[in-house]
């Protein structure tokens, strides 16, 4: 798998671990500290290094693709990691005519690539496997939360403490889904990749057409304090300062304007294009455990 040490990929590693399967993680040779389970095998490599990704996935009985890119200044900082890697991947695999089933770690960003550059990467990574004849599958999770989480705990820590932060309208809509449950979706990929082969999930925690700005409140604050409403404007002034101030000092932000256009996006509920949690549960059994309420204060209480 690539992406071990990643958010998702530290829960994903370990509950393959747990269930038997021996792992072996790529990672990049630079990686000084690497924070994964003792179980793990290493084998530190370039995501471009075709070669070293060869003797790798010769080996395996199934490939999961995690590594992603979710910062950056530029396009292709995103392309880099999040479409040109997959090309690399699908290249070896082909090449050496490797029967092997391939999950892809994607995006609910890829459903609309217009937004950012993050969600064309995406949109591309997804469009380099399913023009392969590999025996791939896509699972598109939304916003994902959970232990080890960095980018959204900010932003929950305040909704904790009744400090609601709306970006733009409390209209918006917007799914969740906890880390342990799209873990629990890989494992059950893994045991039935027959059948989920060519398809694209968009998996979520149940929630139908997930949660407005007054539902996350609901779910998450015991007691409102403050509710602050950001409007689109300083939003977007806010993403065009610290993509100025990432071109002076060769960061990469989060809050870029593609970003911002994430953020205001209405919609970020379920695909028409692409399959949901019913179908992938009457294709393998897997359904969502965590509510956000639960999830949240499980996520808060763990460092």
């Amino acid at each position: 798998m690539t992406g071990a040490t990643g958010f998702i990929g530290q829960h994903v590693h370990r509950a393959l671990l747990d269930a038997g399967h021996y792992v072996t993680a790529v990672i990049r040779p630079e990686r000084a500290e690497v924070p994964l389970d003792p179980r793990c095998h290493i084998l530190r490599a370039s995501l471009f290094d075709g070669e070293a990704l060869r003797s790798a996935v010769q080996n395996a009985t199934a490939m999961i693709a995690l590594a992603g890119a979710v910062r950056g200044s530029s396009g292709e900082q995103f392309a880099s990691v999040n479409t040109d890697s997959i090309s690399v991947l699908r290249r070896v695999m082909e090449t050496n005519a490797v029967d092997t089933p391939l999950l892809l770690m994607s995006s609910l960003a890829a459903s609309q690539p217009e937004l950012s550059d993050y969600a064309a990467s995406k949109r591309s990574g997804e469009a380099i496997i399913t023009q392969s004849a590999l025996r791939w599958c896509a699972l598109r999770p939304p916003a994902v939360y959970g232990p080890g989480e960095k980018e959204l705990r900010p932003l929950l820590t305040w909704l904790v403490r009744g400090v609601i932060i709306v970006p733009g309208s409390l209209a918006n809509r917007i799914s969740f889904i906890h880390v342990a449950d799209l873990t629990a979706a890989c494992l059950a990929w893994l045991n039935h990749a027959q059948l989920l082969q060519r398809r694209i999930f968009t998996l979520d925690d149940g929630t139908t057409g997930g949660y407005d700005w007054a539902d996350i409140e609901k779910a998450v604050c015991d007691r409102r304090r403050l509710r602050l409403v950001l409007p689109p404007a300083f939003l977007r002034l806010l993403g065009r300062l610290n993509a100025s101030w990432a071109s002076l000092t060769g960061t990469a932000p989060m809050l870029s304007p593609g970003k911002v256009n994430e953020l205001l996006n209405p919609h970020w509920v379920g695909s028409g294009e692409t399959e949901g949690n019913n179908a992938f549960t009457a294709l393998t059994g897997w359904r969502p455990q965590w509510t956000l309420k639960a999830g949240v204060q499980q996520t808060m209480q763990t460092r």
